[in-house]
């Protein structure tokens, strides 16, 4: 058993990562040795190293008022920071940020996406801000450690950063968002690092200082916007696709099919479609059956909709369907741009004060860019300085300055003995092709272009005629790269493209006589090369009818292809000649060489949460008012008893279970025990994993502890559950009532630092490291006073005991009754009703009738209930739903406030 020892618990918040750094683990002894000293001491230094690289470039957001707040995260020393659109909207146009170095800088709005969350904004003042690489979120895994950086609650004076560590809990989630496609979260990453008011925008870090994610939002309980261990952040994989369009100071628009697909009979098949839509055009039809998209199989809608949300209008995508006569068709399309609803202009009034106008102003300036055209760049001034940046770049990537005072020449060799010659001066260029069967010379001086074939007369062309040609329009191209664009040519920022696997910037090129062509430049380091690759150039957006793309090997133009259309279909494939010397330099990808590198996952989690999500399931029924109709279960046998904890959602009529790979099957309930609030149920099941309750870990005090529920269904369908990280703080025994919350329990527990009180946790499987089981995570206990909750596993031997029916003391053991099999109660109160509504009324009682129930066990008249079986109960409303439950010979429990007292009652309900 992997064990850390008790005593090192004060120094547990210092070493999360220290399991992942060394490959032996700790056992609990008296007296670690100096090596296991060493090994938690040098884990610590590493977590010290992430935090020093990557807290420099955290940013502190402020207005123009140095009011409000939200985070971001330099990842250019230009000074471009990724923050969230709900940040921006708090703050404006521009404002200041704050860095760890005390300084305050002034920023401007760049571009925002209110779809996605996401806005890009520009520090100014500097050009070697300290910044962090962005990462690739598709390599995260549930598991990973993950540090989340901001300034939550305004806390920091200095503009230090605070950082929390915690884990990846989900990957692949989707948040719906707000108002008409505004803030939605698509395939982003879960998290149980705390995220909190002013965290927002900040960035989510991996375990090599590279942002994953951008922090936004969170799930939260009825405490107010308090972190309960459900964070969620917008995979970097998303910033990457919208973050060229938003340099190109766009407002950005989700990608859309125009089309909606459902599940039917196991298959994604497209349900609605607009036949004007360019998807219908380009032959999708109603009935077809969605096999892959971007390459990708598709199993589910939702993880269509979780991939289609990543990308902005104009995307290029793939699909791959099967229509009714079960032919194959591929589907080459852009995407459509998803509207959104545009805010309102606020009026200025005329008495206001000065300071309140000014702040209108500026909200003003804000609204009016969110009323601007999607897709059209909002400031040129900016766009064509980033647009120059880019092309610079390309060029440096291209040829050092020292070789542009030489004659530069490229040969590449094609099949068939195709020879193709470019050779580039300071006034121009000449190319040759030839083969066996033609030979062709062409040259552009000065301007002018002649072209010879075949030995015959030399002819002169136009600059459209010579542009037609494909070899030599690639001549030109590059002539103006080395040398320099044309007199007069303009460098626009285009926005976002994908081109050869790799996110583009696509560059237009306008020249003085209003002819174009475009360049797509690798946007950011990837699997494929380096940032500021030239990977393509055509005269059209789509590559009709032909484009030029390179691959970059010994030489930045190691291959050059001729490729047509969306698809990038190849025509021709032209390879250096090996011989030759690389006139184009290359500069290789940077190695990352760090002795933190080892830390970006946590290997020893893998292996436990894979086993329990194979025996944890999503349990559904009833629900009542504000009280969740779901939770969660443990498999306990492989013929489909399942634990979970009581709850109104087990008063239905229809219990449901989802199990993992089987989709959802009826459960029944077998029996309750009220007092430890646990429950049995059974379902069809055959030959399921379960946990061995015979089994239980050995885990002691300052072990870890990783809790696998269905808290806030975050997780849909055959979603892999939630998943938090935490330690065991104490195995004890709960005695005693807590404040609001009735507690009849007062059997053994274990209480975990991860949080187990969140909607729909109750139920869920708390292991060891090793995978096997703690316990089960139990229902809420909370304190009315501090506004505090307990997280707590009921451990493994008392849900052995309950399996068995050895524990004879239940007093709410239902004995395999169902609800159908029940009589309705009744407790004999009457309530107090003030004239509000059945919503807001307080459950007062007004009369307790004579020899009922509540009159034996001693209810009065003005008592205020405040429970029921350990449903909180805030009304009128909420109690009438929560007697539903009440069954004759069936005891509850009523919690009451009397004066300042809670008292607790337990009664034996009546037929109706």
């Amino acid at each position: 058993m992997m064990r850390i020892p008790s005593h090192w618990m004060t120094c547990l918040s210092l070493m999360c990562c220290v399991w992942a750094a060394f490959g032996s683990c700790v056992h609990a002894q008296e007296d670690p040795s100096p090596s296991d000293l060493q090994a938690v001491l040098e884990a610590q230094q590493q977590r010290i190293e992430i935090i020093e690289r990557a807290a420099p470039s955290v940013v502190a957001i402020y207005g123009k008022d140095r009011a409000g707040g939200g985070s971001g995260v330099l990842v250019s020393p230009n000074g471009i920071t990724l923050t969230n659109h709900h940040v921006i909207m708090g703050a404006g146009v521009d404002g200041w940020g704050g860095l760890n170095d005390g300084k305050l800088y002034p920023w401007r709005l760049i571009g925002t996406d209110p779809g996605g969350d996401l806005a890009v904004i520009q520090l100014l003042g500097r050009d070697d801000f300290p910044y962090s690489p962005i990462g690739d979120s598709s390599l995260v895994r549930v598991g990973d450690f993950a540090m989340a950086m901001g300034n939550p609650f305004l806390l920091a004076e200095d503009q230090t950063p605070t950082i929390t560590l915690g884990i990846v809990s989900g990957i692949q989630r989707y948040q719906y968002g707000s108002g008409q496609n505004q803030l939605v979260y698509g395939n982003c990453i879960q998290v149980d690092s705390s995220i909190n008011p002013g965290n927002s925008g900040g960035p989510l870090f991996n375990m090599r200082a590279e942002v994953i994610g951008i922090n936004g939002r969170g799930s939260f309980a009825d405490r107010g916007r308090v972190n309960v261990g459900l964070g969620y952040a917008i995979s970097s994989d998303q910033v990457k696709n919208f973050l060229p369009d938003l340099l190109a100071t766009k407002l950005t628009e989700h990608g859309s099919l125009d089309a909606q697909f459902g599940l039917r009979q196991g298959a994604v098949v497209c349900e609605r479609i607009n036949l004007d839509s360019a998807a219908a055009r380009a032959g999708l039809a109603l009935g077809d059956r969605l096999v892959r998209f971007q390459g990708l199989p598709i199993t589910s809608a939702n993880q269509f909709t979780n991939l289609i949300s990543t990308m902005p209008e104009g995307w290029p995508v793939t699909l791959d369907v099967v229509d009714d006569r079960g032919e194959e068709k591929t589907i080459r399309m852009r995407l459509l741009g998803l509207p959104y609803q545009t805010p309102p202009e606020p009026e200025i009034p005329e008495d206001a004060p000065p300071e309140q106008k000014q702040a209108i102003e500026r909200q003003l300036r804000l609204i009016r860019l969110l009323r601007s055209p999607p897709g059209q760049m909002t400031n040129r001034e900016i766009n064509l300085e980033f647009g120059q940046r880019v092309l610079t770049q390309v060029r440096e990537r291209l040829i050092s300055e020292s070789e542009l005072e030489l004659d530069w020449t490229g040969t590449w060799q094609a099949d068939g003995n195709r020879v193709l010659t470019i050779q580039l001066t300071a006034s121009g260029w000449k190319l040759e092709q030839q083969n066996d069967q033609q030979s062709l010379t062409a040259e552009g001086i000065d301007g002018e272009y002649r072209l010879t074939e075949n030995g015959g007369d030399a002819q002169s062309l136009s600059k459209v005629a010579a542009r037609g040609r494909a070899e030599l329009f690639l001549a030109d191209v590059l002539h103006q790269l080395v040398h320099g664009l044309a007199e007069g040519s303009v460098v626009e920022l285009d926005g976002a493209d994908l081109a050869a696997g790799s996110v583009c910037q696509r560059l237009k090129v306008v020249e003085a006589d209003d002819e174009w062509f475009y360049l797509w430049v690798r946007s950011l380091d990837d699997a494929f090369g380096r940032q500021g690759d030239l990977i393509k150039i055509s005269m059209d957006v789509d590559g009709d009818p032909a484009a030029w793309r390179f691959s970059p090997g010994s030489d930045a133009l190691d291959t050059v292809e001729l490729t047509s259309g969306l698809g990038e279909e190849s025509l021709a494939i032209w390879q250096r000649d090996p011989t030759a010397e690389p006139r184009i330099a290359v500069t290789s990808l940077d190695e990352q060489v760090s002795p933190i590198d080892a830390v970006r996952v946590n290997p020893l989690f893998e292996a436990a949460i894979a086993t329990a999500w194979e025996r944890t399931v999503k349990v559904y029924g009833a629900s009542a008012g504000n009280v969740e109709g779901y939770g969660t279960g443990i498999l306990v046998s492989a013929d489909g008893l399942i634990l979970t904890g009581t709850g109104v959602h087990l008063t239905g009529r229809t219990i449901r279970v989802q199990i993992p790979g089987r989709g959802l099957v009826n459960a029944t309930l077998v029996r309750q025990d009220r007092p430890r609030q646990l429950a049995l149920l059974k379902a069809d099941l055959q030959d399921v994993p379960f946990f061995d309750l015979s089994q239980p870990s050995t885990a002691a005090r300052g072990d870890w502890a990783v809790l696998v529920t269905n808290a806030f269904k975050v997780a849909d369908g055959d979603e892999p559950l939630s998943v938090s990280l935490g330690v065991i703080s104490l195995p004890t025994q709960l005695l005693a009532m807590r404040n609001r919350r009735d507690v009849a329990y007062d059997g053994d527990l274990v209480l975990v630092d991860a949080i187990t009180s969140n909607p729909g946790a109750a139920g869920g499987a708390v292991i060891d490291a090793d995978g096997r089981l703690i316990g089960m995570s139990g229902r809420v206990i909370e304190s009315g006073d501090t506004n505090t909750r307990l997280n707590y596993a009921v451990p493994t031997e008392t849900l052995r005991q309950f399996v068995a029916g050895e524990l004879s003391d239940s007093v709410a053991s239902d004995g395999g009754a169902t609800d159908m099999d029940r009589v309705p109660g009744e407790v004999g109160i009457r309530l107090l009703r003030l004239g509000l509504s059945g919503s807001r009324d307080p459950a007062y009682i007004d009369r307790v009738m004579p020899r009922s129930p509540a009159a034996e066990a001693g209810l009065r008249s003005d008592d205020l209930i405040v429970s029921l079986d350990g449903e909180k109960v805030n009304s009128i409303a909420d109690y009438n739903e929560r007697s539903k439950s009440i069954f004759a010979g069936v005891e509850t429990v009523i919690v009451v406030k009397r004066g300042d007292e809670l008292l607790r009652f337990i009664l034996m309900p009546v037929e109706k």
